[in-house]
């Protein structure tokens, strides 16, 4: 062989080894990424004035609750009404894995707190509400179980 044709010879198994070397790294610095948590994130919002100043009643300081339980025909009651701060439990009475995810299936970015992902059959999800709204989700394995939630 002549020089020509041994230097890019060279040339390209050296532009194929740093090549394949940064896709080595690139691939490790990927699978060691922690993988992102799907626990919702809960606000909490400053008193005003007027809170700060006026002393609650144990009534007014005590959270409400609504339990959904989801069954083979679907999320029952269909729909809760709660106040800003109430919580919600979902309760998986199926016999099969399911989800609770915000609407519109299957991309979930409605209220992205409500991605509150996989529970297996007896296993319970709960949030809590924040912000004033009505709240759509689904059972993403089973996107005919739908729900919503109203927070007045």
């Amino acid at each position: 062989m002549n020089q020509k044709t041994l230097l890019a010879a060279g040339v390209l198994i050296i532009v194929l080894l740093v090549a394949g070397g940064f896709l080595l790294v690139n691939r490790t610095e990927n699978n060691n990424q922690a993988p992102s948590p799907q626990t919702p994130v809960q606000t909490v919002s400053s008193p005003t004035p007027a809170e700060e100043t006026a002393t609650p009643t144990p009534e007014a300081t005590k959270q409400k609750e609504a339990m959904v339980t989801l069954s083979k025909n679907g999320f029952s009651p269909k729909t809760v009404t709660v106040k800003t701060g109430d919580k919600v439990f979902w309760k998986n009475e199926s016999g099969e894995t399911a989800t609770v995810n915000s609407a519109p299936h299957p991309i979930h970015t409605t209220y992205p707190k409500l991605n509150l992902g996989n529970f297996e059959d007896g296993e319970t999800l709960e949030l809590i509400f924040t912000d004033p709204g009505t709240y759509n989700y689904h059972n993403h394995l089973n996107a005919s179980q739908t729900g919503s939630v109203v927070v007045e």
